[in-house]
């Protein structure tokens, strides 16, 4: 049951709209605003198949050490972050600014050359596929995983909240 006042879930398409542009947003997520937290003594952002450009093009930019923290879903494994830290750090190694001697990396790099050419069907064996499989989900599943839907934004953790870069 929706809390009054807190008129949007988790779906990209509850915030693609003008009702909430240029507005301050409170989202908590079952993982993803855990692992921020656990991280927030760092410089941490957000990133995405949808901003994976701008997020590459940022840490270019940065020239700093990067760790990507794959936050799973409540304390176990998920097949979708170790796939999207592979895309990222493919792009990433690509540049030729980073390197990287990491057995979790080589893994990642390696799931994600599996789950590539059709990234939705190869995720219909994971448990977050097999727990969502609402019409509503299996849209915003689609919509994120679409490498042509691209946003220019990147997401940084600064005193607490997530602001574009």
């Amino acid at each position: 049951f929706p809390i009054e006042g807190f008129d949007y879930g988790n779906s990209p398409f509850h915030y693609i709209n003008a009702d909430v542009k240029g507005k301050t947003l409170a989202l908590t997520t079952t993982n993803g605003t855990k692992a921020i937290h656990l991280a927030k003594e760092h410089k941490v952002i957000t990133a995405s198949f949808v901003n994976i450009d701008a997020v590459v093009n940022y840490l270019v930019k940065e020239n700093n050490d990067v760790i990507i923290f794959c936050s799973g879903w409540k304390g176990m494994f998920n097949l979708e972050d170790p796939i999207f830290a592979g895309a990222l750090s493919e792009k990433l190694l690509n540049t030729k600014n980073f390197t990287s001697n990491c057995d979790s990396l080589q893994a990642s790099l390696q799931l994600y050359s599996s789950a590539k050419d059709n990234l939705f069907e190869y995720l219909s064996m994971s448990s977050y596929r097999k727990r969502n499989t609402t019409d509503e989900v299996i849209q915003d599943t689609r919509f994120c995983l679409n490498p042509t839907m691209i946003s220019d934004i990147v997401p940084i953790f600064v005193e607490g909240k997530l602001i574009k870069s």
